[in-house]
């Protein structure tokens, strides 16, 4: 909500640089959160394009990603961060990757089944491995799909969060109620949930 907490609040104590993204830690996760509070167009911009590259890089999730998660979720919330309907955008990337539509309906349990069974220190070990390029050399982990454990992770925390997704339905940007609505669409929906698109069908215009 606009002004009461700051979305940020808590940025300082994930471990940022002991997680990691595609490029290896996630030191720089921080200054690229901040920079979608900038005043400032081309910097919020070039915030949303750098966190793309490196927590939603080409749809795969990392470590880092289901951190980023709240962050955008609370940045979206408050009506005075900029490009809203953009942050939305990206939330709905981190937490989906890049899933279509025609996926609908959605099954997690389906989806993440190979993710059952990999540790927290598997994950990790995964990523430390990925990022100083020796992974086969590792024979106890390389085989693990650490991808879809990164995967469930951020669809799971984006899971929520639901109830900033109905109050976003209400909101006059279209293009940011629609990424709600769109958003709403993978989980398993609740009575608020269903009030919210029925309402949200019902205000629409009726055709000429």
């Amino acid at each position: 909500m606009a002004g009461s907490t700051d979305p940020l609040a808590g940025l300082e104590r994930v471990p940022w640089g002991s997680l990691h993204h595609v490029y290896g830690p996630a030191a720089d996760v921080p200054g690229q959160l901040r920079g979608l509070r900038s005043a400032d167009a081309p910097t919020r911009s070039r915030a949303r394009s750098e966190l793309s590259g490196t927590v939603h890089h080409q749809g795969t999730r990392w470590e880092a990603s289901r951190h980023v998660v709240p962050f955008l979720a609370a940045l979206a919330d408050d009506t005075t961060t900029g490009d809203r309907a953009e942050v939305v955008g990206l939330l709905r990337a981190v937490v989906l990757g890049d899933r279509r539509d025609d996926a609908l309906p959605f099954d997690p349990r389906r989806a993440f089944a190979a993710a059952d069974g990999i540790t927290d220190d598997q994950a990790t070990l995964v990523a430390r491995h990925l990022a100083a390029g020796d992974l086969c050399e590792h024979d106890e982990v390389s085989g693990l799909d650490a991808a879809v454990r990164w995967a469930a992770d951020a669809f799971h925390t984006g899971a929520r969060h639901t109830d900033r997704y109905v109050r976003w339905l209400a909101e006059p940007d279209p293009q940011l109620a629609g990424h709600a609505a769109e958003l709403l669409a993978w989980f398993a929906p609740d009575e608020a949930a269903l009030a919210g698109l029925v309402a949200s069908g019902s205000s629409s215009p009726t055709p000429c």
